[in-house]
């Protein structure tokens, strides 16, 4: 019975685990971390660059929630949905411009916050799989959750008042990559419970 219950852990644990790693590898390849609509489309930033989505709006909704925007710029013709870059960070810091070498600063934070939570995470269900390994498995994917949660928090706090995030003067939102880095976090967390009751030497899954 208790290896029986082991192993539910360990398996709901690798789940959940698989789970979360995938929200925060979408949340870096999706680069949609802010968004605001505007009278021209909708404006989204990423780690580098700000975009412009213009067409219907609905449309332009599932034309992010698809990534269509992946590569930064692309059509869906039969959406009538454009997306451009409208701001290049990197090029405008490189001119002088410290607000947006700050907003680049910001997109750092994601960037590497994100990396440091998926190789937490995988690492964690590597020890999840190995039985006298199976004890430092919670503190990994609380690791990785605490990363996934620094990735977002730390671009948004770092973007007050820039591009991205002025919050006092337009109607910002947090974007796609936002909530799968909530999601990621939540998940960390259900894994790390889940598996904080397996035992260490005796399992045999």
């Amino acid at each position: 019975m208790a290896n029986g219950s082991t192993l539910c852990k360990v398996l709901f644990g690798i789940l959940f685990g698989v789970m979360a790693v995938i929200c925060v590898m979408c949340s870096y390849y999706i680069d949609e971390i802010t968004k605001e609509v505007t009278l021209l489309g909708t404006l989204i930033c990423g780690r580098r660059a700000m975009r412009l989505c213009t067409g219907d709006l609905t449309a332009c909704e599932d034309a992010l929630i698809y990534g269509y925007n992946l590569e930064g710029t692309g059509v869906d013709e039969d959406s009538g949905v454009i997306i451009t870059k409208s701001m290049e960070f990197e090029p405008l810091c490189d001119a002088g411009s410290s607000e947006l070498c700050d907003q680049l600063d910001a997109g750092m934070i994601f960037q590497y916050g994100n990396i440091a939570s998926a190789v937490l995470g995988g690492l964690g269900l590597l020890l999840l799989i190995i039985p006298c390994t199976r004890k430092a498995t919670c503190g990994f994917f609380i690791s990785a959750g605490v990363s996934a949660a620094a990735a977002f928090a730390g671009f948004l706090i770092m973007s007050k008042d820039l591009p991205c995030w002025d919050v006092d003067n337009t109607d910002v939102d947090m974007a796609a990559s936002c909530w799968l880095d909530i999601a990621a976090l939540a998940l960390f967390v259900l894994a790390s419970i889940i598996t904080m009751g397996a035992k260490r030497d005796n399992d045999r899954v």
